[in-house]
């Protein structure tokens, strides 16, 4: 397998990371036009919701519940010339797909356009002449006849990790030596990649004196899903501060696990109909049993950035998608989730 930079996606990533408290993405959609009473309008697509959310923001809009013989179905009439209802669909009590109905034929040719502009304003893109999608928060808008199909389209049932999976790097202290590194590596499958480890560092020609980088490929990573493909670990040599007065501490501080192919990169991301890859939900919530929340998301040449941060225990994660070429030229799928330790800041 062709050498993977790892470090050109650390470094870019934490580029991305330090420009996070600047950007606020938020995944849901709340429509532009805000009136009670407006003829086209988007129904409330932040999938997910309770049955009380939904109908708590459907008598805002103005609009009634009609009761529905369906318990899985919440069904509303609206005050407008052009849509007739709305019936919203639940799967464990929390709704996965919407639809609205046009009251006729007639409503919908001299409205669809105006309806079109709408979904354009809202940040879905035009896929065909009566199908919209937006990547935002993954929503599909399909026209059909008389009807308007709002779904998401995550796959709801794939296969992930049961517990957060890196609480096992843990057996490993943060400020651990290179002979740490090496004997846990070697009770845990781990073989020493000479051909990727750099010691010491070297990023764009230029060697960090003080940092080193071992790599450590995991034979069996095949037969197990969880098991990483390989696992690298950044050892600073001694502590050292910055001109900036960034503080360093000897020891490890970055612990990067890969996985390579596409039963791996399952357990972290799904791909939808148009190949665009999103992080599971799954995922995010295990994330968040150990203290990491969601900081942001960033599409770049270089992959796909979820970024996390745990401030109890002062870590970051970097969870990179990306793709790799084999030495038989074939292109697989290829996660890359990074912990790091933060380091406080001390100015002189």
């Amino acid at each position: 397998m062709k050498k993977i930079n790892i470090i050109l996606l650390s470094i870019f990533g934490m580029l991305l990371f330090s420009s996070c408290d600047k950007t606020d993405d938020n995944n849901t959609i709340e429509p532009i036009i805000p009136k009670t009473n407006a003829k086209v309008f988007i129904p409330n697509i932040t999938f997910g919701k309770t049955k009380e959310q939904i109908k708590d923001f459907e008598i805002t809009k103005g609009r009634t519940e009609i009761e529905s013989t369906n318990s899985d179905e919440l069904v509303f009439k609206t005050n407008s010339s052009v849509f007739s209802k709305l019936v919203y669909k639940f799967k464990n009590d929390r709704s996965k797909a919407v639809v609205v109905y046009f009251v006729d034929d007639n409503a919908k040719t001299k409205y669809i356009n105006k309806f079109s502009k709408l979904l354009l304003q809202n940040g879905f893109v035009k896929k065909t002449t009566s199908e919209f999608y937006n990547i935002n928060n993954n929503v599909n808008v399909e026209v059909k006849g008389n009807e308007v199909v709002y779904e998401n389209l995550f796959m709801p049932n794939h296969r992930t990790f049961k517990t957060f999976p890196f609480s096992a790097v843990t057996q490993i202290p943060w400020g651990a030596t290179e002979d740490e590194i090496r004997n846990y590596e070697a009770n845990n499958g781990g073989v020493y990649d000479d051909k990727n480890s750099q010691t010491p560092l070297e990023v764009d020609g230029v060697k960090k004196e003080n940092v080193d980088l071992f790599v450590f490929n995991r034979p069996n990573a095949n037969d197990d899903l969880d098991n990483p493909t390989l696992v690298s670990y950044h050892v600073i040599r001694k502590d050292y501060t910055t001109s900036s007065g960034i503080s360093h501490l000897k020891g490890m501080r970055i612990v990067t696990q890969s996985f390579y192919g596409d039963d791996k990169t399952k357990l972290f991301f799904v791909k939808n109909k148009y190949d665009d890859v999103f992080l599971t939900q799954k995922f995010a919530d295990l994330s968040g049993t150990v203290g990491f929340q969601y900081v942001k998301s960033k599409q770049t040449p270089q992959g796909l950035y979820y970024f996390f941060k745990a401030q109890k225990q002062n870590l970051t994660m970097m969870v990179v998608y990306f793709r790799i070429q084999q030495d038989d030229g074939k292109i697989i799928d290829a996660v890359k989730v990074e912990l790091t330790e933060v380091v406080e800041q001390k100015r002189e």
